[in-house]
Parts: structure tokens; C-alpha cells; sequence
């Protein structure tokens, strides 16, 4: 099986047994693959019984997070580590015969330690990082400039605009000023890298602090954060301090970008009460059509149609699976094109639950002015946002 009929987000990985499961709102298995090699309804109910239910379910439901028996493939950063494991399998398989048990996930770990750990990127370690600093055009597109525009005129409205991300200060800075510009910090009045979502917005302040990035305060606690500053490290609740301090105000409202289900949508959502706005490709790469609920059927302009031209054809074949079928939904006859239909995954559930609008990119908002309001998108159960926020975060 190609890589790309295999890649799915929303895939989630057994440690001991090599399973692979795509579960819906429910717990109910799906699909199920061991390795790379497709389960039958037989073998899923030889597996987990004819109730088709996943053991761990309500631990991944409670969390929305890796467990100690299962890990949750369901960003694009982590999915080929997921088929990896899947060849593994397979590969352990065709030599030793199939496991009782599968111990090399720590191996994994490890591996991927070594690859993409904070130091990889300074010291030239592993393929990952050396490619992208070598051949940065292709590996990172440009920002368009109506996004960098978008960020600015949210800026001249008032709003304090940050950026919080998984990576460390140096790739952060050397992606930036790749996509950007060399003045990418002016577009943010804060930027926070190595956060460790979900933990940044559920740890407290003195398990988190925020550290300085700068070479002569490297890793010194910072209790006054400043505007247009990089840090590290941190937590949501000195984060919003900080925010309420700089505008002055007792409450602050706050809108939080990401793609990551269970880095960007869930844990912002249920630890600190923000509303999200959900990132997801797949919308493009599924071919999912929100005519009937577009702005332009909402206001009446022409200001902003959905437009299914943004992701390239190599890109939406990576992004969507023949062989999983759809992120957002399944049923008996399930194809790519999940028009008018409603979403069952568990993933989808995350997204419909805790995300208050979906969209494939951020190109989709920059046309419309600030102060747009949008309806409710009952259909799908995911709702737009209706008023404009204080302050606007972006996840890389």
C-alpha cells in the first residue's frame, strides 16, 4: 500500500498489538488496519467483539490526548510517524511472525528524539531539519500577502494578535523569516515558541513559567512579558494577565487558530474557555462545498467565495485517504465527498464540539472585514463566530 492511501488524520495507534483504528463519536471501530494491511469486519469483531468497541475509549474521550496503551496520529507533523509504526508491523511481521505484544514504540520515541529534538535544528542533526535549511522553497511556502495584510489591520484595530508554537525559538525565527520577512515579529505583538501544547493551557503558572529567548537572558524566567517579544515556555493563565494589563481591561475575549484537534481545538476550549477556529486542509483535500452557507449567501456580496483552488493535487492526495475514507465522517457508502452529510468521527466530534468555525485555511477569512459577523452553520453542527474578539492567536 502507497503512503498515500494509507496517511489519514484522526488515526489512532495500539501500542501492543499494532492496530491501527479510525473510531467515530461513539468509540464504535470504523476501520482498522494491522499495520498497513486492512482489518475485515471479521477480524475487527475477532478483535474487539461484535460490539466493535474500543477499550480505551473513554480515556482518549476524556483526554483528547496520547495514553499510556495508544498514541493519536491526527497532525500532519505526526503522520508519518504512524506509518512508520505501520511498517514496522508489517516488517516484524514478515520476519518473526505476528506479536502477541509490539515493544518498539520507545524506539520510536527515541528516534524521533534524535531527529526533532530542541537541538536538531542548531547542531544539523537528522535529515528533517538539514532539508529544510538547505531547500527551504521546497519545504515552506510563502505567506500570501493578504494573510500578512489581514494580521495587520487586526493589529490597527486593537487587537493583541499572538502566535504560539510547538517549535523551539530557532526554527520558529528561520521559518518566519522564510514565509514573512525579516520583520515578522512586528506582525505579532507576542510570539511563544517550544509551548508544549496542550499542556500551556492547562498547566499553572509556576509549573510553566515563561523563559526569555534572548542570548543573554537564555532560559531566565520572565515574570513581565513585553509586546512584540519572543519567549518560551508558558502558560494560558499569565498569558491572558498579561493581555488583560497591556489593553486594560478586566475581561478579554480570545480567539485561538489551529489545526491540531488535540493541541489547538480542544484544550484552549476546555481548560481555558476560548473560542477556537479550526484549521483543517481536509475541507479543501475532501472536496467539502459550503455554498449553501458561504458569505456570499449570507450577506449577500460577492465578497468571499469558497474556493476549492488552494491546495495543489500532490498536496490533497497526502491530505485525504482512499483507504481510511473521510476525516470527518463515515458510513457504509462512504466516499471523499461529504457534501450535506453529517459528521460522526471522533475527531469530527472534537471539531464540531469545541470549534466554533472550520475552515480549510486563513485565506478564507482575510477578504472580510473585522467586524463580519457570521450565522450559525447548523447543518454540520459547527458554528461561525459571531462577534469580533479582543485578541487573535495564531498555532504554527
Amino acid at each position: 500500500m502507497k503512503y498515500e492511501d494509507y496517511s489519514l488524520r484522526g488515526l489512532t495507534y495500539e501500542v501492543a498489538t499494532g492496530n491501527f483504528v479510525k473510531l467515530d463519536d461513539n468509540g464504535y471501530i470504523l476501520r482498522a488496519c494491522h499495520g498497513m494491511t486492512e482489518m475485515s469486519d471479521k477480524e475487527i469483531e475477532l478483535c474487539y467483539g461484535k460490539e466493535r468497541q474500543w477499550g480505551y475509549f473513554d480515556e482518549l474521550k476524556k483526554c483528547v490526548h496520547h495514553g499510556v496503551h495508544f498514541k493519536c496520529f491526527e497532525n500532519f507533523f505526526d503522520m508519518p510517524i504512524g506509518v512508520l509504526c505501520a511498517r514496522l508491523v508489517d516488517l516484524i511481521d514478515e520476519t518473526q511472525g505476528r506479536q502477541k505484544e509490539y515493544k518498539f514504540w520507545a524506539d520510536v520515541v527515541e528516534a524521533s528524539a534524535n531527529s526533532f529534538g530542541p537541538k536538531c535544528f542548531s547542531e544539523h542533526r537528522g535529515y528533517f531539519f538539514s532539508s529544510i535549511k538547505s531547500n527551504p522553497e521546497k519545504y515552506v511556502k510563502k505567506c500570501p500577502r493578504d494573510v500578512t495584510n489581514w494580521l495587520k489591520n487586526l493589529k490597527h484595530a486593537g487587537k493583541i494578535v499572538f502566535m504560539i508554537t510547538q517549535s523551539h525559538v530557532d526554527y520558529t525565527k528561520f521559518l518566519m523569516q522564510y514565509a514573512l520577512s525579516d520583520d515578522w515579529l512586528d506582525l505579532f505583538n507576542l510570539t511563544i515558541t517550544n509551548a508544549k501544547k496542550p499542556d500551556f493551557f492547562s498547566a499553572t503558572p509556576n509549573e510553566r513559567p515563561f523563559l526569555y529567548t534572548d542570548k543573554e537572558l537564555e532560559d531566565t524566567v520572565c515574570t513581565n512579558l513585553e509586546m512584540h517579544k519572543c519567549y518560551s515556555k508558558g502558560n494560558a493563565i499569565y498569558l491572558e494577565e498579561a493581555i488583560r494589563k497591556h489593553l486594560g481591561k478586566d475581561n478579554v475575549k480570545i480567539v485561538y487558530f489551529g489545526d491540531s484537534p488535540k493541541s489547538d481545538v480542544f484544550p484552549p476550549s476546555r481548560y481555558r474557555g476560548w473560542d477556537t477556529v479550526a484549521i483543517l486542509e481536509e475541507m479543501e483535500a475532501e472536496e467539502i462545498h459550503f455554498q449553501k452557507h458561504s458569505v456570499c449567501s449570507q450577506n449577500g456580496t460577492n465578497s468571499k467565495r469558497p474556493r476549492l483552488t488552494h491546495l495543489l493535487k500532490e498536496e490533497k492526495i497526502i491530505v485525504a485517504s482512499k483507504q481510511w475514507g473521510s476525516f470527518f465522517r463515515h458510513d457504509r457508502d462512504d466516499t471523499l465527498n461529504c457534501d450535506n452529510k453529517s459528521i460522526n468521527t471522533f475527531w469530527g466530534s472534537i471539531i464540531r464540539e469545541h470549534s466554533r468555525i472550520a475552515i480549510p485555511l486563513l485565506d478564507y477569512l482575510t477578504d472580510l472585514p473585522i467586524c463580519h459577523k457570521f450565522k450559525s452553520f447548523t447543518e454540520t453542527q459547527l458554528g461561525f463566530y459571531p462577534n469580533p474578539p479582543s485578541t487573535v492567536a495564531l498555532q504554527q
